[in-house]
């Protein structure tokens, strides 16, 4: 799949080679930096708990007001994620899975930008810096709301493909919901 512009007018030169480069350089740097969420090491927790149990934890543990009552959690599918993340790597796997569901959303976008609303480059990659500078904030800590802005973006580029007569990927919205009800 290729994500350079394929417009007929359009030639890559150093310059444009430059400065993706630079741009992809310096967010890429930004997105290394992680900060701990207070809420980080209760999320990694349950998730190395439903691991450890082979199953969804269905009564909080860890909770002396509801000790014993049936709980609903509602993110523990990124909490195995960040579980597994933990085991295998640590630190760097819990900043390897987040770094790897943030660009999945920038290429997304991106890739969305230049080959189907076809902007010339230098407004796609405008446009896609801010995105960026708008949304890599919120992406520096692990948190489960990562998917919520990958499956947003698959979200709307299905409602765009169907309002413009595609219909194809509208098959996916059901698997979209249910990944998203238990990552976020």
């Amino acid at each position: 799949m290729n994500i350079l512009p394929h417009t007929p007018q359009f030639r890559w030169t150093r310059w444009h080679v430059g400065i993706v480069a630079c741009g992809f350089a310096i967010i890429f740097i930004v997105s290394l930096r992680s900060y701990t969420d207070p809420d980080l090491w209760g999320h990694l927790r349950f998730g190395l708990d439903a691991i450890e149990q082979r199953r969804i934890v269905q009564v909080d543990p860890y909770s002396y007001l509801s000790e014993g009552y049936k709980w609903i959690n509602h993110e523990w599918l990124m909490e195995v994620l960040m579980g597994m993340a933990w085991l295998i790597g640590r630190d760097a796997g819990l900043i390897l899975l987040r770094v790897i569901v943030t660009w999945l959303t920038l290429g997304l976008i991106f890739w969305r930008l230049v080959h189907s609303v076809k902007l010339p480059f230098i407004p796609a990659f405008l446009v896609w810096l801010c995105v960026v500078l708008t949304t890599i904030w919120f992406c520096l800590v692990v948190r489960p709301q990562l998917f919520t802005f990958l499956l947003f973006a698959c979200t709307l580029i299905i409602i765009d493909e169907a309002e413009r007569g595609r219909y194809r990927l509208l098959w996916l919205m059901p698997v979209i919901v249910a990944l998203w009800v238990n990552l976020h």
